[in-house]
């Protein structure tokens, strides 16, 4: 592609580059005259399928792809260290030759240059940034690499006079450079030294840019043209003569599709493919624009030239024989004579090598390089002796005598006269080989000076015009290819693979710009990654079956070699598209293999340090795209990093079990496992975030229950602690605490044992430090272990409030609960415990694991809730607490103003479930989950309304997203005004949702205002007191240190315990006193029986033996002893142990189904009427 001021240079055929105008620089890359297109004979043994070329230099790019550079080398814009001044013969650019070079772009004064494995390189002058480096003014000899688009898969490319500019796979546009007068479209006119993202065109899909001098060009996936920079010639096509900082689309050819641009100095041609049309427009003092005068144009004119035009749609080829071919649009249209008379004109099949003849004179329209004839038949300018005074048939418009860079360092800056008509004949498509034969249209260009060329070929039955948004229309980087992965499933496993299969996997494998432009889909949204998974998984599961192991080892090899050493980082500003490896990399199978030391250290490790080196948006960005993965994906990937985990925990306990027997300290082993553990834990971190979101895993998924045997939880409690208030570092700076997510119930409940104690330990410091001061004071500390308090049963709340809610430290809370009923116990829990002293004084199981006071404790909390949740409930003079929703399966807080008096019972009732906490005690306390959530802080959505009423919420959600019309929603929610309606003791009560609530009437514009408001009002605004109040109560127990350990499921399951139970783990975790065992026929026979009975029975029996139809999150403790009595006998329950007493045998199943569900269904216990 020819764009150059001084010279052109064209391909031809195949084999033949031919050049001609000025060659004061070398430029020609030939010796001879300068007014002919002659051959350039250095390259005639190479396939050449680009050439660009800038103000007085040019590139040639070899089917091989080789660069080759020729011509003014002052800037170092060859890319060739050198002595002299200019190459006058093409030279292969050595620093790129390691390289496979697929496309080239030259700039007035630099170069840029783009590779099979995606890297983008530039060199010579860089006065403005235009080299991409981030630093200007001193030139570059040597090409280098622009690491800021190495992430990038980069699509195309293209360099005006001082700025650089390149196209996504992602259709994005990335620029850098001069921006005088706005041509890098980022709103302003400062120069940008490094590649920005152009926001302004990044919902437009861009295919295709060109670069004029200071204006710039792109083109849409649907054809649309946008221009912006300078306009004051009319360039941008906007039907003014004034610079557009921003992109503008050029409307003029609104309902035309676009399929090429090319921008010269001060104009554009755009050519409309499907019609066969050429426009131009902007600055035309030479001519340029070819619509046969001299007047500059603003707006886009259709040149008329000696070429067809029609509707690609219409038109019909035929051969009728050899190279003769028919053309049909209509049957009225024939165009036979006009071909036949291009064909006489144009032919360059008798073109002699060494000689085009070429015109000096302006020409105002289209005209054909005519190749009949000799010298003498062809009008000839003589050329000056010195090309100052050579004519330049301008008119008034002139380009600088001194092309220089003002900011650059370079130490020589000479005149680079630029003083002769310029053009590239062909305008050639990167990578591609055109012929240029008859009358076709191929491709139109324009060059940084001011002339145009039209390239013209044949029409014939495979027509095909060139397409510039075709992503096949330039040279392509390596992606990964599904039809390269089929043909690795045919490599035998012992066969000897093919190098160009090995290439192609150390080039995609290893480039990161490869792995960003693989396996791309249409853009749906801005959140979506674009990743075609259906085409991802097939190849990837190609590869995993590839009989031949070898594959995946290179693979494998080149990922840690190559790829992880280039991943992004957190000092890049990257685009969204530079992180789609992070989606894709995890396709690779190794990643879901069995875990092994190497793949710990070599992919999963590398892989979340990688990670982790993301600066916190790209890390939001990938967190937003794993929200739209699938479950399998998801899942494999925490399990991947789950075994690494546990993996790397049994490695570090191996060790130091083996430190201790040796007695010899293997630091070096236990500090790069650690480190591969912490790796580990950060991207579970990461995945446990997206989970939050997505709920596509159970958070118990992520527990890690081998914590238990490999690592002291409870020592890690104490020194997170101590780390979080002392400046001294760790010494392997790894707490389990910082990834609470991996904590199982038994875990937390270890940590809240610790956190007592911790709190009781502090409190007795803290009073002995008070009286050591004493002199001779002789003080004997008694401490109490419990935290003890005198209850009366006839007013339980105003008793427990009398003590709960006194002044006391935090951590008398935090001792095990010792309760005193100053009545007599309930008749219930005495004839129990009696039963029990009496018949089996000497027969409790576990003694040492039994809390005599267990069952005074569990009464206690389930009456003394019971009756803080009824408060106000049967009296119709008072107004109830809490309120109850979905049929009474759930309460909430009520509503209407409180007194503040009344606040002392939500705080109780906050210190009443933290101590149920403290004391593995559930209760009956039916909050819904968004409750659980407030108390963490965690923000509350219109979903979590559903917890509260599920039909109140999906009528919101209509609201929200009706299906009617503006005037059918109006018309059907008229009676709607902005209040919320709540049943309050069976009356319907209203609360304005917004000042003069009740007079604003709902309609289709302020829908999304009205539900807003009202999930807010029932879960924020209308509980804020009694919320408030609640939460210092709870607060009070339980330290925000804490809280962070808990999903807001774990809280509230720690609270009320959980409804899932699996029945079979409990039989699994029951103990047995002699003479039973797992094995007694009893035994089993009453196991069977109880997994034949219904749920609804099974929770019966929970009631029944623990007061509650839940079990603890910690799991049930069930323990099973025999009595000798007959099977007449019902089994017996002591609620206060969780221990069942059954008759030593039974007759028969019936019997003992008999007996149990008597004694379920017949059972009151402590639970509530």
């Amino acid at each position: 592609k020819g764009k150059n001021e001084n010279d052109n240079a064209s391909i031809a055929s195949i084999s033949r580059v031919y050049s001609c105008g000025s060659n004061e620089r070398n430029q020609l890359g030939r010796e001879g005259t300068w007014k002919r297109f002659q051959v350039i004979p250095e390259l005639n043994n190479h396939l050449v399928v680009q050439l660009s070329c800038g103000y007085n230099h040019s590139l040639a790019l070899t089917e091989a792809g080789q660069v080759f550079g020729f011509g003014c080398n002052l800037f170092g814009q060859l890319g060739i260290r050198t002595e002299h001044e200019s190459l006058p013969k093409p030279t292969l650019i050595k620093k790129l030759a390691h390289e496979i070079i697929i496309q080239v772009a030259c700039g007035g004064t630099h170069s840029i240059a783009l590779t099979k494995k995606g890297l983008l390189y530039s060199w010579g002058s860089n006065g403005f940034g235009q080299l991409g480096t981030g630093d200007k003014g001193r030139c570059l000899y040597d090409p280098v690499v622009i690491t800021k688009l190495s992430s990038i898969a980069v699509r195309c490319i293209s360099a005006g006079g001082s700025h650089s500019m390149a196209v996504s796979y992602g259709n994005n546009i990335y620029v850098w450079g001069k921006n005088e007068f706005g041509q890098l479209g980022l709103g302003d006119t400062a120069n940008r030294l490094s590649p920005c993202f152009q926001s302004a065109l990044s919902n437009q899909e861009i295919c295709y840019v060109s670069c004029g001098d200071d204006h710039s060009a792109a083109i849409t996936r649907d054809g649309g043209l946008f221009t912006w920079g300078a306009g004051m010639y009319g360039q941008l096509g906007h039907g003014k003569f004034s610079n557009e900082l921003l992109p503008r689309r050029v409307c003029e050819l609104m309902g035309l599709q676009v399929s090429q641009v090319s921008c010269g100095r001060c104009h554009t041609l755009v050519v409309i493919g499907s019609k066969g049309r050429i426009y131009s427009f902007g600055l035309n003092g030479c001519g340029q624009l070819g619509i046969g005068t001299q007047t500059s144009e603003s707006s886009p004119v259709k040149i008329s030239g000696p070429w067809v035009e029609f509707d690609a749609n219409e038109v019909t080829v035929r051969r009728i024989s050899g190279p003769v071919v028919e053309l049909n649009v209509n049957p009225e249209i024939k165009i036979e004579s006009e071909w036949k008379d291009i064909d006489e004109r144009m032919s360059i099949e008798d073109v002699d090598d060494d000689d085009f003849s070429g015109e000096r004179d302006i020409s105002l329209s289209p005209t054909f390089i005519s190749s009949k004839g000799d010298d003498s038949d062809s009008p000839v300018v003589e050329e000056p002796e010195d090309m100052e005074s050579a004519p330049c048939g301008r008119s008034s418009v002139e380009i600088s005598e001194y092309i220089s860079d003002p900011d650059s360092d370079c130490e020589t800056e000479k005149p680079i006269f630029s003083n002769h008509l310029v053009s590239s004949l062909g305008g050639s498509v990167p990578g591609s080989h055109p012929r240029v034969n008859h009358v076709k249209l191929l491709a139109a260009s324009a060059s940084k000076g001011d002339q145009s060329f039209i390239l013209t070929t044949r029409l014939d039955v495979n027509f095909s015009a060139v397409d510039y948004r075709n992503i096949g229309s330039t040279g392509n980087i390596y992606v990964f290819d599904n039809s390269v992965f089929d043909n690795m499933l045919l490599i035998d496993a012992d066969e000897r693979i093919p190098d160009e299969i090995i290439e192609y996997i150390e080039s995609t494998f290893g480039s990161v710009a490869s792995w960003n432009g693989s396996y791309l889909s249409s853009k749906t949204s801005e959140s979506s990654p674009r990743i075609n998974w259906e085409s991802a998984y097939y190849g990837f599961n190609c590869l995993r079956k590839c009989p031949n192991q070898r594959l995946t080892e290179i693979a494998m090899n080149v990922i840690q070699e190559h790829l992880f050493p280039t991943l992004p980082t957190n000092c890049d500003n990257l685009d969204d598209e530079a992180l789609r490896i992070f989606l894709l990399l995890p396709l690779f199978h190794i990643f879901h293999s069995e875990v092994q030391l190497k793949k710990i250290a070599t992919l999963l490790s590398p892989f979340s340090k990688c990670m982790n080196r993301l600066n916190e948006s790209a890390k939001k960005c990938v967190e937003l795209w794993m929200t739209a993965v699938d479950k399998e994906y998801f899942q494999k990937l925490v399990e991947a990093y789950k075994s690494g985990v546990i993996f790397n925990l049994k490695e570090i306990s191996e060790v130091k079990k083996k430190e201790e027997e040796e007695k010899v300290i293997h630091r070096g082993s236990t500090t790069q496992a650690s480190a591969w553990l912490k790796d580990g834990l950060d991207m579970l971190r990461f995945l446990n975030n997206v989970n939050q979101k997505t709920k596509l895993l159970l958070y118990k998924e992520f527990y890690v229950p081998e914590l238990h045997d490999t690592a002291d939880i409870k020592m890690d409690y104490v020194e997170w602690l101590r780390a979080k208030h002392t400046t001294q570092k760790h010494p392997t700076n790894l707490f389990f605490c910082d990834y609470p997510f991996i904590f199982d119930a038994a875990a937390k409940t270890k940590i809240l044992s610790v956190d007592s104690m911790i709190m009781r330990q502090k409190a007795a410091e803290n009073v002995f430090q008070f009286i050591l001061p004493l002199p001779h004071a002789q003080v004997v500390l008694t401490q109490s272990p419990f935290f003890e308090i005198t209850v009366r049963r006839g007013s339980l709340v105003y008793s427990a409030a009398a003590q709960l809610l006194t002044e006391r430290p935090p951590s008398e809370y935090k001792k095990p609960l010792k309760i005193n009923f100053e009545s007599k116990l309930s008749h219930v829990f005495v004839l129990r415990f009696l039963f029990h002293v009496l018949l089996h004084v000497n027969s409790l199981i576990d003694e040492e694991a039994v809390d005599a006071g267990a069952g005074v404790k569990k009464e206690f909390f389930l009456l003394l809730t019971k009756e803080l949740l009824e408060i106000g409930k049967d009296d119709e003079n008072s107004v109830p607490k809490f309120i109850e929703h979905d049929n009474g399966h759930t309460i909430w807080f009520n509503p209407n103003e409180i007194a503040d008096y009344d606040l002392d019972i939500y705080e109780l009732l906050g210190i009443v479930c933290a101590l149920a906490i403290y004391n593995e005690v559930i209760i009956y306390a039916p909050f819904p989950l968004p409750l659980y959530k407030k108390i963490l802080n965690e923000e509350l959505e219109l979903d979590d309304l559903s917890y509260l009423d599920q039909y109140l919420t999906k009528s919101l959600k209509e609201i929200l997203h009706t299906s009617y019309t503006e005037n059918e929603f109006d018309a059907v929610y008229c009676d709607l005004y902005f209040v919320a309606t709540i049943t309050i003791k069976g009356k319907a009560q209203e609360f304005e949702l917004c000042k003069n609530g009740n007079t604003r009437r709902l309609t289709y514009k302020n829908r999304t205002e009205f539900v807003e408001l009202y999930w807010k009002f029932m879960l924020n605004k209308s509980v804020e007191k009694s919320f408030g109040a609640f939460k210092t109560g709870f607060s009070k127990v339980v330290d925000n240190n804490l809280l962070h350990l808990f999903h807001a499921e774990e809280l509230m399951q720690m609270v009320t315990g959980e409804s899932a139970c699996d029945w079979y783990l409990v039989e699994k975790d029951t103990v047995y006193k002699e003479p039973f065992s797992a094995t007694h026929p009893t035994v089993k026979m009453f196991w069977k029986v109880f997994h034949s009975l219904s749920e609804e029975d099974k929770r019966n029996f929970l009631l029944f033996l623990t007061g509650s139809d839940k079990i603890p999150i910690v799991g049930l403790k069930m323990a099973m002893q025999p009595v000798k009595v007959s099977d007449e006998h019902l089994p017996v329950v002591h609620t206060c142990f969780n221990i069942v007493d059954l008759p030593e045998i039974y007759t028969s199943e019936e019997k003992l189904r008999s007996k149990l569900l008597q004694a379920i269904k017949h059972t009151q216990g402590f639970a509530l009427a």
